[in-house]
């Protein structure tokens, strides 16, 4: 799965939406849950940026459950950009990963 846009991190990756309601968006949490739950490979490519969450404590959490089901490291990976890294809008990171493979 190839995501880019908003995003920030603490432990885990989450995407930051426009959006009144809910702005955060587990998508690390909830792909790993995926993985878990359906036995599922799933190999995320994040090109979004990583900026430490604790710099964006006014963004709204919007409600719901926590993900219990982590998923283990056999059923998940990601690729990403360095922790506290902001990523560029015209990013080469897709272009890059393409041509390596």
């Amino acid at each position: 799965m190839y995501c880019a846009g908003h995003g920030c991190a603490d432990q885990q990756q989450y995407f930051i939406l426009n959006d009144n309601k809910k702005q955060l968006v587990t998508i690390e949490a909830t792909l790993r849950m995926l993985a878990n739950m359906t036995g599922v490979k799933i190999m995320s490519i994040y090109d979004v940026c990583r900026q430490p969450m604790e710099e964006l404590k006014e963004l709204k959490r919007g409600l719901g459950k926590a993900q219990e089901l982590f998923g283990d490291e056999y059923t998940y990976c990601h690729i990403s950009t360095l922790p506290n890294t902001l990523v560029d809008a015209k990013s080469e990171m897709a272009q890059n990963f393409t041509n390596a493979l």
